[in-house]
């Protein structure tokens, strides 16, 4: 569990991280829970209410609301409580999936475009197809810049169009799935699988023998769409966020 919690916050890193108490604190302006989050990896229990009163100092002077990410572990239980009851609330309850070899995966739905970088295309794609607001792109971007792993970032076109992208990020012979998207006008085409074992087999073709991803529990159609191709729910997450209003509202 830790080791994909590790490789996940290498291949979607934050604009500033600080250390406390083994305590990764991540802070990027507000884009994205992953990388404006506390992550408890290595502390001890005992440090629980230390590590809160810490968290709340810090996103408060950076205007954030105070975001725990909090994994199905026995380790992480009394923080669950101890943030429940300091009333943050439970949000996007997530899976993370695997696939244990990735000897299965053909190159037969192997279309589309791969690059060992960002284009300005793909990175364009990208915003549109998710959606981001124009005042979070420039952030968006230097997270995507930042990412120090070998990537594989992939993207299928339709009439000259970018209509799906997202990419993989390899570490320690796996490759973690990210940014998966397909454009909704273009949805149920098959386009979401082609991409997704496209990415699998160009890694695969690298040597990488493994797999992960993170998708969130209301999902449906996506975790169909992963195990149709091999994954399996390895383990769950969520984040408890308390919001800057409220902890103005307490100090």
């Amino acid at each position: 569990m830790k080791a994909y919690e590790e490789m996940s916050l290498h291949a979607w890193p934050s604009l500033e991280t600080s250390r406390y108490k083994g305590c990764i604190y991540r802070v990027s302006n507000g884009y994205t829970n992953r990388s404006n989050s506390a992550n408890p990896l290595y502390s001890q229990q005992n440090d629980y209410a230390d590590l809160v009163t810490y968290a709340e100092i810090l996103y408060k002077k950076n205007n954030l609301p105070c975001v725990f990410k909090v994994l199905d572990h026995e380790d992480y239980k009394d923080l669950d409580a101890l943030l429940a009851q300091k009333q943050y609330e439970k949000i996007n309850a997530s899976k993370v999936m695997t696939l244990a070899s990735l000897s299965e995966i053909k190159s037969t739905h192997c279309i589309g475009d791969f690059e060992n970088h960002f284009t300005k295309e793909w990175f364009s794609a990208y915003t549109k197809i998710h959606r981001i607001p124009e005042a979070e792109v420039d952030v968006a971007y230097q997270i995507h810049a930042s990412i120090q792993n070998t990537i594989i970032a992939s993207s299928i076109q339709s009439d000259d169009e970018i209509v799906a992208c997202g990419f993989g990020a390899v570490e320690n012979g796996y490759i973690g799935l990210f940014d998966i998207a397909v454009n909704e006008h273009m949805r149920r085409r098959g386009l979401g699988r082609a991409l997704v074992e496209g990415i699998l087999h160009k890694a695969k073709e690298s040597g990488v023998k493994k797999a992960y991803l993170q998708v969130t529990d209301s999902n449906e159609i996506a975790k169909q769409l992963y195990g149709k191709i091999g994954f399996t729910p390895n383990y769950s997450y969520w984040y408890r966020r308390k919001s800057l209003t409220t902890l103005c509202a307490e100090n």
